[in-house]
């Protein structure tokens, strides 16, 4: 029996084996679908996938926060495969994020992009920039201890199962 599961925005959906010859790999709202054929692919396959879906979910988030709380200034968004970081800024006002972040619950990925943006008005870790990002995100806190309980389990996903 197959059970190896995929996390995909907090949530881990399975994945289904099937013998449809149409199809390699795809996310169909509920599971994971692979071909049986691809079973011995499917951490590439996934990778693939949660790369793919990083790079426009968190774009798109990174627009939304920065309209909603006014803060811009970035200059490019990058997604990233670090081993040590969830997300970082440069000087040159480049934001880069871990595609593993997709796995993360929404409101673990929004506080990642935050800490990023708050970085945009104070670039170090400060009293100042916790406060900033106090106001923003009242229960970082939470989101924080999250990372630090769980993210060694998204930094191994592309492992093989």
């Amino acid at each position: 029996m197959f059970d190896f599961k995929i996390s995909y925005l907090g949530t881990e959906r399975p994945i289904l084996v099937i013998d449809d010859e149409l199809l390699t790999f795809k996310y169909d709202g509920e599971n994971f679908l692979v071909h049986k054929r691809y079973l011995g692919d499917i951490s590439v396959l996934a990778e693939w996938w949660l790369r793919k879906q990083a790079a426009t979910y968190i774009q798109d988030r990174v627009v939304e926060i920065s309209e909603k709380t006014g803060i811009d200034g970035y200059k490019r968004i990058r997604i990233s495969n670090a081993v040590s970081r969830w997300g970082s800024c440069s000087s040159n006002k480049t934001l880069s994020f871990n595609w593993r972040l997709i796995m993360a619950p929404i409101d673990v990925i929004d506080y990642v992009i935050v800490h990023e943006l708050a970085h945009l008005v104070e670039m170090n870790h400060s009293k100042k920039f916790w406060g900033i990002l106090g106001e923003i995100m009242p229960d970082y806190m939470d989101k924080r201890r999250w990372l630090r309980i769980h993210g060694r389990k998204l930094m191994m996903f592309n492992k093989n199962p």
